[in-house]
């Protein structure tokens, strides 16, 4: 059997389908059988490799063309198995069908692979996948460096807005407080920066800052950015503190608004610096008003005062010769009188006011002082209106002048019934305060009595509380104020070392308090020597050298020292006046004008009779005192204010003449 199947496999003799295409080779017979073996085992094995990777390789592009592509090897593998069953049996039937579904699959395949080669063209090759992982690796090595810059960045700028010197914040769209700088958090006084983290911005704001934060906010996130607006932040401590923000919008990449940064600038220093300088030129623009005034004053209060001595000076002869027999006369004289004393008295408080008035301050007893003028005080405020008086029992004494204490605290009244204007209440305390001195040093440091006069009419608004000093400044309708009350007690409070302040706003009334140096002095032997003269104010026949170069005065007070009992020696100057005192046999007194026309006035004349009568008393008579500014005057000598009554005269003269001379106080 083994023979048989020998030579059907090996003699070609049994090979007659394809013996003479084979030429009747044997090799070559052999050749396309192991062929067709060889390619048939390659044929079924590849599908077997295609179908393995397409089931394990679940996203293959292209799978269906991949199916068509493994039925045709598989059908091109089962056609060479064919052809090495056709040599020995002639299944040409078997064949044909097989080759027909090659055809088939084949042309489906051509069909199906052309329309997708651009795709396939497309797909990335190895070398190509092998370049973009390389780019892949250097775009993450990339990235990874950037972020790690962007890390160390992000490092660099939290320490940087941190450490900042200036005070640093940063607020979301709502402002509210996403970071600040620790110099921040030392500026507003917090330990911690939990404290303010999540908080909005105007916690930490007065109120009239929250208004101006919330108007310019929409705005500022609109625009950008805003520099140096001024704000008011209240310290952790409560301190207000006076600064300038600026502050710019933070964007994104695509250009969205995320965050602010904002710097702020303490400027409370500059401000309170400002503020100072703004009081010292108002301080001096007053001082230039006062001395504007004051040299108006002092210009015109020698002649003015001059006019009224004689004035006043003949209306007292008048009703002096009058009389019980002419009550119409003294009636008259008694009226010219009150009006001459009233100017008078407009002159006094243009001196006082611009501080160039004579004062004579001693010892006082404020409450005294006070207490005696109640009756006069509470006819002044009226029935419908409630005085009363108090004190904290230990105001001891203040150093001033008497009558122009008086004469404040009586203005001070008649303006707190002015502005109560019906039913209200005033009262007048006395007491004691220690005074630092402030930033211009006046008043000086030390213990002052305090008097106050407080009502409690409508008050004053700022604008005006802040001029009620000024000269002439009047809120009174006209005819009913001459605008020189405040000042003239300004002037007297100062002149005498002491101050005053107004407390006041509207609806809460009006509290005036003058500060006048306390002392702890009392009344001295001069003043009993005083009050011991003036009981007896007339002459002994003395003889008294008057020297005046205004006619009409001079006349006025030669009468007048000759009604007292003195002979008296006139003079128009001073040239005159010496050529009278070296002719005369004696003379016990002199009685000069300061200021006069010729080659000295009033104080060279009393220095050259008091060079050859060193104890001669010498009265300086003048309207102001500006003339003795700047000048060493002579121990001893007496000041007389015009205009001077008849008894001011006498009792001046009394005094000069029994050594008891008053200090010139300017």
């Amino acid at each position: 059997m083994l023979d048989t199947l020998a030579r059907w496999l090996f003699d070609p003799s049994g090979l007659t389908p394809h013996g003479f295409c084979l030429l009747w080779e044997p090799w070559l017979i052999w050749t396309h059988a192991v062929s067709n073996v060889a390619i048939g085992v390659a044929y079924f094995t590849i599908p077997l490799a295609l179908t393995v990777f397409a089931r394990r390789r679940r996203d293959l592009a292209f799978k269906p063309v991949f199916w068509l592509f493994a039925a045709f090897i598989l059908l091109c593998g089962t056609g060479h198995w064919l052809d090495l069953l056709t040599l020995w049996v002639p299944a040409y039937g078997l064949e044909g069908i097989v080759k027909a579904g090659t055809a088939v699959v084949s042309v489906a395949t051509a069909i199906a692979l052309w329309p997708l080669l651009p795709k396939a063209l497309a797909l990335p090759s190895q070398t190509q996948l092998r370049e973009a992982n390389r780019a892949l690796e250097l775009l993450a090595e990339e990235r990874r460096l950037s972020t790690e810059a962007l890390r160390e960045s992000e490092a660099q700028y939290r320490t940087l807005f941190a450490q900042a010197p200036l005070p640093l914040h940063s607020l979301d769209l709502d402002g509210r407080i996403l970071s600040v700088s620790d110099r921040w958090l030392e500026f507003m006084g917090f330990g911690r920066r939990e404290e303010v983290l999540g908080r909005h911005l105007t916690e930490f704001m007065a109120e009239e800052a929250k208004q101006t934060f919330s108007t310019c906010w929409p705005r500022f996130v609109l625009q950008g950015g805003f520099d140096d607006l001024e704000f008011q932040l209240i310290k952790c401590s409560g301190e207000v503190a006076d600064v300038l923000i600026s502050a710019r919008l933070i964007r994104d990449e695509a250009g969205a608004p995320v965050r602010t940064m904002g710097a702020i600038v303490d400027v409370t220093e500059r401000r309170r610096a400002e503020t100072a300088l703004r009081a010292s030129e108002e301080r001096l623009r007053q001082a230039q008003k006062m001395e504007a005034v004051g040299q108006l004053t002092g210009g015109i209060a020698h002649d003015f005062n001059n006019v009224l001595t004689a004035v006043m000076g003949n209306l007292s002869f008048i009703r002096k010769r009058a009389g019980e027999d002419r009550p119409d006369l003294v009636r008259l004289a008694d009226n010219a009188l009150d009006a001459a004393g009233k100017a008078a008295g407009l002159t006094a408080q243009l001196l006082s006011f611009s501080r160039r008035q004579r004062l004579d301050p001693k010892p006082l007893d404020p409450v005294e002082v006070v207490e005696g003028m109640r009756t006069l005080l509470q006819r002044t405020a009226g029935d419908r209106i409630g005085l009363s008086v108090e004190d904290d029992g230990d105001v001891g004494f203040c150093l001033a002048d008497r009558n122009q204490l008086e004469s404040a605290v009586l203005n001070l009244a008649i303006n707190a019934r002015d502005a109560i204007a019906g039913a209200g209440h005033i009262v007048i305390s006395l007491g004691t305060e220690h005074v630092a001195a402030g930033p211009d040093g006046w008043p000086p440091s030390g213990d002052y009595v305090r008097i106050t006069v407080r009502d409690d009419g409508p008050g004053m608004p700022e604008e005006i509380r802040h001029r009620a000093f000024e000269p002439f400044f009047t809120t009174k309708p006209p005819g009913q104020g001459t605008g020189l009350g405040l000042a003239q007690i300004h002037g007297f409070a100062h002149q005498s070392g002491g101050t005053v302040t107004i407390d006041s706003a509207p609806g809460k009334g009006t509290e005036v308090a003058i500060l006048l140096p306390r002392t702890e002095a009392a009344l001295d032997d001069r003043d009993q020597v005083r009050a011991l003269v003036l009981e007896a104010p007339a002459g002994q026949g003395e003889t008294v050298l008057l020297v005046e170069d205004d006619p009409s005065v001079r006349g006025v007070m030669a009468t007048t020292l000759i009604e007292l009992g003195y002979q008296v020696l006139e003079a128009e100057d001073a040239d005159a006046a010496l050529a009278a005192f070296k002719a005369a046999a004696g003379v016990d007194a002199v009685v000069t004008d300061l200021t006069m026309p010729g080659s000295m006035d009033g104080l060279e004349l009393a220095e050259a009779v008091r060079a050859r009568s060193p104890k001669l008393p010498v009265i300086l008579v003048t309207g102001h005192l500006d003339p003795l500014r700047e000048r060493q005057l002579l121990d001893g000598v007496t000041f007389l204010q015009k205009p001077c009554t008849r008894f001011q005269l006498a009792a001046a003269l009394q005094r000069a003449l029994v050594g008891v001379a008053e200090p010139v106080q300017m």
